[in-house]
C-alpha cells in the first residue's frame, strides 16, 4: 500500500468566507512487518486561503508553488499514474509561504505568486536563513473556448528564483515510485537557483493533449553555471466520451467525470494514454544523466470513487559514458471516500 491520504476542507463563515485545507499522510503500511517504527505521518496540505476582493486569495501555510499544471494538479487527475521524472527532479512538492492568485478576463486569465521556505518540515533543521528560500509565479492564459465549453486551449508560463540555501541536488527514479534512481547530481553548492517553464494543453471533446518544457540555471557552482532541463508531451483519449474538465480558477483541468457506473450497470470512464517525458542532468562537470521514457497507460474509473491503472514503460538511459534500455509495468488501484 502506498499511502493513506485524509484531511478535509472547510469554511470559517465570515462575509467572504476563508476556506481551510488540511490533508496528512501515511506510508506506514509500506514499512514491513519487522519494522517497530510506523510513525510517519507527513502533513500535505496545511492551507488557509482568504479571499481579499472578488477573484483576489491570499493562501498562507504548506502549500504548492504556483509552477507547473502537472505539478499543481493532484496526481489521481492525472493520465499517467506518476508525474513526468522532470517536475519530481527539478520541483519541490510544497512548501510553507504566502501566495496571491486572481482571475481577469472573465475567468481567462489566471495569475499567482507567492514567496516560500521548507524551515518548518520535519525533515529541515534550523530557521528560515538556514533553508532555502524561493519566490515563485504562474500566468496562464485560455485564448480558445468553444461555445458548449468542449474544446479549450490553454497556455501558460512559470518563473522560479531560489537563493539555494544548503546546496542543490536532484535525484530521480524512471517514473516508478519503487525503483532505485536512475539520474541523480552531486550536492552543488550554488550562489543561485532560477527556473522557467511553459505548458500548452489542448482539449477537445474526449481528447486532451498537454506539453510542458521546464529549464533549471544553477549560477556559481563549483562546477560552474550549470543548465538542467526536461520536457513532455502526453496525449490521452477517454474511449467512453466523458469530457475533462477546465478549472478556469486555478488554469488547471480536474479529474474525468463518471458518466455511469458499474454500480450503476455502465462500464464507467476509460481511458487510454501515452506520453514521452526527457530530463538532462548532464552539465559541465557534472554527468547526472540523461533520460527518456516513453509510456501507455490505462485508466478504468469503475466509480467516481474507484479506479484501477496500469502502465507501461520503456526506459532508454545514458549516463557515465554507458547507455542502458529497462522496461517495466505499474499497476494502481485507488480508492476515495468522500
Amino acid at each position: 500500500m502506498r499511502a493513506l491520504r485524509f484531511g478535509g476542507v472547510g469554511r470559517i463563515k465570515f462575509d467572504r468566507p476563508w476556506i481551510w485545507t488540511l490533508f496528512l499522510a501515511s506510508n506506514a503500511f509500506d514499512k514491513g512487518i519487522d519494522v517497530e517504527d510506523i510513525d510517519d505521518f507527513r502533513v500535505y496540505d496545511a492551507r488557509l486561503d482568504i479571499p481579499l476582493a472578488d477573484q483576489v486569495s491570499l493562501s498562507v501555510g504548506k502549500q504548492k508553488e504556483p509552477i507547473s499544471m502537472e505539478r499543481l494538479m493532484s496526481l489521481q487527475y492525472l493520465p499517467m499514474q506518476e508525474r513526468p521524472a522532470f517536475l519530481d527532479a527539478l520541483l519541490p512538492a510544497r512548501k510553507v509561504g504566502v501566495a496571491l492568485s486572481s482571475n481577469l478576463f472573465n475567468q481567462r486569465v489566471t495569475v499567482a505568486g507567492g514567496a516560500f521556505n521548507s524551515w518548518l518540515d520535519k525533515d529541515n533543521g534550523g530557521g528560515l536563513d538556514d533553508n532555502p528560500s524561493s519566490f515563485t509565479g504562474r500566468a496562464t492564459w485560455m485564448p480558445f473556448e468553444s461555445e458548449n465549453r468542449t474544446t479549450t486551449l490553454h497556455l501558460g508560463g512559470s518563473l522560479r528564483y531560489s537563493n539555494a540555501r544548503g546546496g542543490i541536488s536532484a535525484a530521480e527514479t524512471p517514473e516508478f515510485i519503487e525503483a532505485p534512481p536512475f539520474v541523480e547530481t552531486p550536492l552543488l553548492d550554488a550562489d543561485s537557483l532560477g527556473q522557467f517553464q511553459g505548458e500548452l494543453s489542448y482539449r477537445t471533446g474526449p481528447w486532451f493533449f498537454h506539453s510542458e518544457y521546464l529549464g533549471a540555471e544553477l549560477q556559481g557552482t563549483q562546477y560552474g553555471d550549470l543548465d538542467f532541463k526536461g520536457y513532455q508531451f502526453t496525449g490521452a483519449w477517454t474511449l467512453t466520451g466523458e469530457v475533462r474538465p477546465y478549472q478556469r480558477g486555478t488554469g488547471t483541468f480536474g479529474r474525468l467525470p463518471v458518466s455511469k457506473g458499474v454500480d450503476l450497470g455502465g462500464w464507467g470512464t476509460l481511458e487510454l494514454a501515452t506520453r514521452f517525458s526527457h530530463l538532462d542532468l548532464s552539465d559541465g562537470g557534472v554527468d547526472g544523466g540523461e533520460m527518456d521514457i516513453w509510456s501507455l497507460g490505462f485508466n478504468w474509473w469503475l466509480t467516481g470513487d474507484m479506479t484501477l491503472g496500469v502502465n507501461y514503460r520503456y526506459v532508454e538511459l545514458d549516463r557515465f559514458g554507458e547507455n542502458g534500455e529497462s522496461h517495466g509495468l505499474n499497476t494502481r488501484l485507488m480508492l476515495q471516500i468522500d
